[in-house]
């Protein structure tokens, strides 16, 4: 049974999801084993593995996080275009994972789902 990951969007084909509702990003670190999302005031950006995602906790210009995820499909040219919405190292980053993932990609497929979620509360704060 996969890891039921939530996020406020999915698009159709579920190759891509992202989340800004802090409850959702605490939950999802908490299901994939990223401890201590809520302190990440000196973390900028950090780029992981998940099945067949490439993942990215990154902060908007008000230094709110969010919660990415890429599912590439072994297109190396859908991995590139998608690291120019970052900055070169980020991308670099991801290149790196995406590498990563392929390896493993059909074994890894069914590890993790994106599901979207609304019953999320819209505005918390870690207490």
């Amino acid at each position: 049974m996969p890891v039921q990951i939530f996020v406020d969007k999915l698009n159709h084909d579920k190759t891509a999801g992202v989340t800004t509702n802090q409850a959702m990003l605490l939950e999802n670190g908490n299901r994939i084993k990223i401890i201590n999302v809520e302190h990440s005031d000196d973390i900028s950006v950090l780029v992981f593995e998940l099945g067949r995602y490439v993942g990215v906790i990154t902060k908007d210009i008000n230094g709110t996080p969010g919660m990415m995820f890429f599912d590439f499909q072994k297109n190396r040219e859908k991995a590139l275009h998608a690291t120019k919405i970052f900055a070169y190292e980020v991308g670099e980053l991801i290149m790196k994972n995406f590498e990563e993932v392929t390896k493993k990609y059909d074994e890894n497929y069914n590890l993790v789902e994106l599901v979207v979620r609304s019953d999320f509360p819209s505005d918390f704060s870690a207490s």
